[in-house]
């Protein structure tokens, strides 16, 4: 039974990767809700390439621009959808690389600077500006990454982390970092497993001075083991600042600090082996405490030790103790506009030169991709509502979504109808139910024959003069039986209560026969079913959801079916165990007396293979030699007894009274056994269990 309110409403919303939105007044929503079809508008973004030449790109603070407002707040929401661009920032891991400080500078965003924090996590940024007099607005929360480092199962079963942020302080981002940590499994201990994670710590800051911008801090790799870091912990580190390096989309930002040697920065081999050149970048920090600047400046200026596509940026941080009213920009102005400083373009000098060539690199690359991406969002939206017009007509009531679900059951009965009564009007030989399910009942009656009994029965025209039934496995169960069941009876009388445990005992296989059969029909209905549905649902062009909504309930419906079918059969059995043995077949008195017939010429038989005819009679034509060859032919094919031989045929005719018995018993059984029981069964447990579970099947 499907319940039609949990089915989806066929209705103009469209599903996730489709649209762009670009509203101009960005809104903080849920992340993982795209635009619907009638909130797309191109016109933004289309109007602002192609007045590119005419509006300044950047004004004084570079990612502020209103020209390039439009790019961030559309490439936002694409990433919501499945896109996305962003500006990764895989850093050298040392224990102060700069790199904090450099994102305070580039973003405004209060970074923890020298709190001992180690980056065990990725941290994508999302800056918006607001409207003006509005208020500053926070949302933090945590994606899934590409991957799980940890190899846990550390927050599946937690509520989505969302912490309540009223400000946006460094001791506020600090603890932000904490709790994160603490969601995600991080333990921080020597030696763990859990000492890093591939989701994504993910902090929306909206307000009405905040810059345009999308960034992402991922943990930089290692070139050393520590008493916290492993082999493990290094591997899949790597492995996950390469995976954000090969996103196309991506910016890539090598930070290296300018008092430490080159050499160590591992994170340079594999930008230049995992990023195309056009999106790497390097930057110097911390160049105010360069041991050796004329080598730093070499570096720069020449592009030739570590060749970079994009060149080098160098910058100054501020100190730990730095006062807030600190002026960053006076501070590099004071550095480099000093040799061997000036010996670098004055474009690469300093944070406000880096942040002008990231917003252009970053606005330049989206302006490049969206031509394609509006395309292919096009194309998916065609697709989408070709779908949607597949669907037919808008179901947004309960009475309508019954109606269509009836129609759907109905073309399912109707198909499932003719895989039984009427296979040629089907579409696919592999629906033809009917004729499947008579190949295994045909199967089944065969086995039943050839392996249902328990015992062998003897072939009675097989038994020789020298044969020893005593041997054969049903006969000593037969004695076994008449010993245990022995009750008033005379010496020679056969016990009925001996063929009631004799009759169970040997049909002690039929129930795990026929649930073997049971198990075949299950399983081809259930494919035919399967099969059949999605013929239907490819007919209705049903939807995702609900194709697994009604597969579950088919599902549901084959177990249910099976369980009871075996239930019934196990309840059959039961009751074929317990009845009387009694039956009105003709068949039955047939098969005994030809039972004793074959009886009595197999004892003939037997006598005569120890009395040849002609042994007999050769002694009377001793005196007339000449007449032997006559009475051979004469004698070939009769039976000669006299009274020597006459007590060995009634011997063999009648053996001795306990073995009549047994050969009684032994008929008996057989002659119930084949004339009812067996046949009996078959056909009952055909008729009865298999038909009634095929039944629903096609209704």
């Amino acid at each position: 039974m499907v319940q039609t309110d949990n089915l989806p409403v066929r209705s103009r919303q469209l599903p996730t990767k489709t649209p762009l939105q670009s509203n101009t007044e960005p809104a903080l929503t849920d992340t993982n809700k795209c635009p619907t079809e009638d909130e797309i508008d191109y016109s933004d973004l289309e109007d602002n390439m192609a007045n590119e030449a005419a509006v300044p790109l950047l004004e004084e603070d570079p990612f502020s621009s209103e020209a390039s407002k439009v790019l961030f707040d559309g490439m936002d929401d694409l990433r919501r959808c499945g896109a996305s661009v962003d500006l990764d920032l895989p850093q050298a891991r040392q224990q102060s690389a700069g790199k904090s400080s450099l994102l305070r500078s580039l973003t405004d965003v209060p970074f923890p600077v020298g709190d001992g924090l180690c980056t065990r996590f990725a941290t994508r940024i999302i800056s918006r500006r607001s409207a003006p007099d509005t208020s500053d607005v926070f949302k933090v929360s945590i994606e899934k990454g590409d991957s799980d480092l940890s190899g846990g199962n550390h927050n599946k079963q937690k509520e989505p982390f969302s912490p309540h942020v009223s400000s946006m302080t460094a001791a506020v981002f600090s603890d932000i970092f904490k709790q994160a940590s603490e969601y995600m499994g991080i333990t921080g201990q020597p030696r763990s497993k859990n000492n890093f994670s591939s989701d994504i710590l993910r902090i929306e800051l909206h307000g009405p001075t905040r810059a345009h911008f999308g960034i992402l801090d991922v943990p930089g790799v290692f070139h050393a083991l520590t008493d916290k870091v492993t082999d493990e912990d290094m591997e899949r580190v790597t492995a996950m600042v390469i995976s954000h390096m090969k996103k196309r989309e991506n910016v890539v930002i090598c930070v290296a600090p300018a008092n430490d040697n080159l050499a160590n920065q591992q994170i340079f081999t594999l930008a230049k082996k995992y990023a195309e050149s056009s999106r790497v970048v390097g930057v110097f920090t911390k160049c105010d405490l360069a041991p050796n600047p004329k080598s730093i400046v070499r570096i720069v200026r020449d592009n030739k030790e570590i060749a970079l596509h994009n060149g080098w940026f160098v910058v100054q941080n501020l100190s730990e103790d730095a006062p807030p009213t600190a002026d960053l920009q006076q501070e590099e102005r004071t550095t480099f506009n000093k040799d061997p400083w000036l010996e670098i373009p004055a474009k690469q000098r300093g944070t406000a030169q880096l942040k002008r060539f990231l917003a252009n690199t970053l606005s330049s690359r989206i302006r490049k991709a969206f031509p394609e991406l509006q395309k292919r969002i096009k194309e998916m939206l065609a697709t989408e509502n070709e779908s949607l017009e597949s669907l037919g007509e808008e179901r947004v009531s309960p009475q309508k979504r019954r109606e269509y679900l009836l129609k759907i059951v109905g073309r399912h009965q109707e198909l499932a109808r003719d895989a039984l009564t009427a296979p040629e009007r089907l579409p696919s030989d592999d629906m033809k139910l009917r004729g499947m399910t008579q190949k295994a009942t045909r199967d089944f009656s065969a086995n039943m024959k050839s392996r249902g009994h328990f015992f062998d029965f003897v072939n009675i025209s097989e038994i020789g003069v020298n044969v020893d039934l005593a041997t054969a496995p049903l006969y000593q169960e037969i004695r076994s039986q008449i010993s245990t069941n022995e009750g008033v009876e005379l010496t020679t009388m056969t016990n009925p209560a001996v063929l009631k445990p004799l009759f169970v005992k040997q049909t002690s296989k039929w129930e795990g026969l026929g649930e073997s059969y049971l198990g075949a029909v299950v399983k081809m209905s259930k494919k035919v079913s399967l099969l059949i549905f999605d013929h239907v649902s490819s007919e209705f062009g049903i939807s995702e959801h609900a194709v697994g909504e009604l597969k579950n309930s088919l599902e549901e419906f084959g177990i249910q079916a099976h369980k009871n079918g075996v239930r019934k059969l196990h309840d059959f059995c039961l009751k074929n165990k317990n009845f009387h043995l009694a039956t009105t077949d003709e068949n039955f008195n047939i098969k005994i007396k030809q039972a004793q017939r074959d009886r009595f010429f197999s004892a003939l038989g037997r006598y005569r293979a120890e009395h040849p005819p002609e042994s007999i009679a050769m002694p009377y034509v001793d005196t007339e030699p000449n007449l032997a060859p006559k009475i051979k032919e004469i004698f070939h094919d009769c039976l000669v007894v006299n009274n020597t031989t006459f007590d060995r045929l009634f011997e063999h005719i009648h053996p001795r009274a306990t073995r009549n018995t047994e050969d009684e018993i032994h008929d008996l059984l057989r002659a119930y056994y084949e004339a009812s029981g067996i046949h009996f069964f078959t056909r009952n447990y055909q008729s009865l269990l298999t038909e009634n579970f095929l039944k629903p099947f096609c209704r």
